[in-house]
């Protein structure tokens, strides 16, 4: 086959999967990469398959094997940070960040990242450098204004901590972590009808996110819906047993 129609039959599996053809492309993808070995894009797409469908063990094992034909692919480095990450291995995340950055300098996502681990491993010095410096080179990016509250809060700044929380949402009204701890503030302040409303909207728009269910459940506690309470704790609890605050 021509590179042309490589490339032509490649790009078809992969706007087949865009369209919701998941099980039928990454099959057609593996056998795409059993035929073509050498393809580096084909494995580290089969890879970004597998972690959309949060096949994170596959999807790592096709990152490794593009670092293994390459050893300057950024990009796996960046995913497999990413995926160790959401597996709450934040040393690992890290390692395979600063090859990011080793790469590519400036890569803010990564930077920001390696500052978000600092602070879930309670090193705050070192999150403030890496969150500061991510700040420097994108100052709209909310996911990084809400892990700089986070950094207020265990500082107990909570007011430099809303005005950030409040700015992630003003960026993207849809990012459901920062009405949580917008939440968490108010809750704190005494102000249990403004943290309710927060938890409710948080799960308006993520209804299984977890950290919102604990927090909602809290509220209802205080309310005396004590059946809403339970419901909303089992809930939490079955989605994941070990909750962290982002």
């Amino acid at each position: 086959m021509s590179t042309i129609l490589k490339k032509d039959s490649l790009n078809s599996i992969l706007r087949d999967f865009q369209r919701g053809e998941r099980e039928s492309s990454i099959k057609k993808l593996k056998e795409y990469n059993h035929k073509y070995p050498e393809d580096i894009n084909a494995i580290y797409n089969l890879g970004v398959m597998y972690q959309e469908v949060y096949q994170y063990e596959n999807s790592i094992n096709q990152y490794l094997k593009v670092i293994k034909k390459n050893k300057k692919h950024w990009q796996s480095y960046a995913n497999l940070g990413l995926i160790y990450f959401l597996k709450r291995e934040y040393l690992k995340s890290n390692k395979f960040h600063f090859n990011v950055i080793k790469l590519n300098k400036d890569y803010q996502p990564s930077i920001r990242d390696i500052g978000t681990n600092y602070l879930l491993m309670g090193e705050l010095i070192k999150a403030e450098k890496f969150l500061s410096k991510s700040l420097k080179l994108n100052s709209k990016d909310y996911i990084n204004l809400n892990s700089l509250g986070l950094l207020k809060m265990h500082r107990d700044q909570s007011e430099e901590a809303r005005s950030l929380y409040e700015h992630a949402i003003k960026i993207n009204k849809d990012y459901h972590p920062s009405y949580n701890n917008l939440g968490l503030y108010h809750d704190r302040k005494g102000e249990k009808d403004l943290a309710f409303k927060n938890y409710k909207k948080c799960l308006e728009i993520k209804s299984d996110y977890p950290n919102a269910l604990n927090n909602i459940a809290m509220s209802y506690c205080y309310y005396e819906e004590i059946d809403k309470a339970f419901d909303c704790f089992n809930k939490a609890l079955k989605i994941d047993p070990k909750m962290i605050d982002l």
